[in-house]
């Protein structure tokens, strides 16, 4: 089976890691739209679309949000190409759990390419001196660790995450359940994605 690989761009490196910033006490989720080439065996994951922080399991909100995400992507001639989860938990770490799997598992099946994104919680902090994110592939049917995983522009991309850390730009965040609450509010995050361009 070819290998397959994924590359995270600033704004979705950013926008996974203040969704985790802004829950810390609260397990969070989302998915990652962007490209794919090399006959769908590699990922450009050029944005995050923050899901939960409160609604992990709820089928309804779930089907909603999927649905609602990937009509976005589609107007922007993207993909839904992987999920990420930050646990709540340290212990937890970067360990997926069986929801992170069904989901990875369904966009798998729709989309014929996921990867399967964890924070690992003990490298988050401010400075944010370290990549925090672990990356997971489907081979042979199983989750495994991907070794091909890379982040666009690492140096500059961590530059650029602690002083949207510093800034607490995570305030702006909205995920879909921030919008299920109030309807006004962006999903898309249009607003932050602009913090995020005039901070790099």
């Amino acid at each position: 089976m070819a290998t397959t690989k994924i590359t995270i761009k600033p704004r979705s490196y950013a926008k996974i890691l203040l969704h985790a910033a802004k829950y810390p006490h609260c397990k969070v989720d989302g998915l990652l739209i962007g490209k794919l080439s090399n006959n769908g065996r590699d990922g450009l994951a050029t944005d995050a679309v923050p899901l939960f922080h409160l609604g992990h399991g709820l089928t309804p909100m779930l089907e909603m949000a999927l649905s609602q995400v990937e009509a976005y992507a589609e107007s922007l001639k993207l993909s839904i190409i992987g999920y990420y989860q930050a646990n709540e938990q340290l212990s937890e770490s970067h360990t997926p759990d069986a929801f992170a799997i069904k989901i990875a598992d369904k966009i798998l099946s729709c989309n014929k390419f996921c990867s399967l994104v964890m924070v690992d919680n003990c490298k988050v902090s401010l400075s944010c001196q370290e990549d925090a994110l672990v990356c997971y592939t489907n081979t042979e049917g199983k989750w495994k660790k991907d070794s091909q995983y890379s982040l666009e522009h690492s140096k500059e991309t961590l530059s650029t995450l602690a002083k949207l850390m510093t800034d607490k730009a995570y305030k702006n965040l909205k995920d879909f359940d921030n919008h299920l609450d109030d309807i006004s509010e962006d999903w898309t995050n249009a607003n932050l994605n602009k913090l995020i361009a005039e901070a790099n």
